[in-house]
């Protein structure tokens, strides 16, 4: 399949899923995650905030870490065709932005240069066993991703998906970015040794 028929089908994939099951699942997948023991040491997160009914992976609960670690979310300008990252305090700053993804509102931006972040939770639609992504095909995190490694290598980059969106391989281009690691709800896969 090229990268628009994975694209369609693992959305509806997701999208069928319960959404009982999108929640219990999105909670060993956060397990996972918090015995990392980057996510552990971790000090400032980026992470993505899911549209509501996109079936994706749930990170909201990761906001109760707020006041024990800094987080910041995405903030993307559609025009721009660019996408930066701003820290929230609390989850009364949020509201529905651009294709309906939450983010901050224009009065709390508070923007984070890639050098002060320690980890980045990358959503996608699958992955592949080397850590190669398919996203929405804006290119947004791939283009911060390239960025975040040229100024700070030593963040890590972890992709959050359930089982099924992991498959062995997928097409890449010249541009596309891979992930350190993949979390689902069933294994943890370290792709790139720091």
């Amino acid at each position: 399949m090229n990268k628009e028929e994975l694209r369609a089908e693992f959305r509806r994939r997701r999208q069928e899923l319960d959404p009982r099951e999108v929640q219990e699942r999105s909670r060993r997948v956060r397990e996972n995650l918090e015995r990392l023991p980057e996510f552990s040491s971790s000090r400032f997160l980026a992470i993505y905030l899911p549209k509501h009914g996109s079936g994706e992976v749930d990170t909201y609960p990761l906001l109760d870490l707020l006041g024990r670690k800094r987080i910041a979310v995405p903030v993307v300008f559609k025009e721009q065709r660019m996408m930066r990252f701003s820290e929230i305090l609390s989850p009364g700053e949020l509201q529905a932005g651009v294709f309906g993804i939450p983010e901050p509102k224009p009065e709390c931006y508070r923007w984070v240069e890639p050098e002060e972040l320690d980890l980045v939770l990358v959503p996608g639609i699958c992955f592949d066993l080397e850590g190669r992504r398919l996203g929405y095909g804006y290119g947004y995190y791939d283009t911060f991703l390239s960025g975040l490694r040229s100024v700070n290598p030593a963040c890590v980059s972890v992709g959050l998906a359930y089982e099924f969106q992991v498959v062995e391989r997928l097409p890449d281009g010249p541009n596309d970015q891979r992930v350190d690691i993949i979390v689902t709800e069933e294994f943890v896969r370290r792709v790139r040794e720091r």
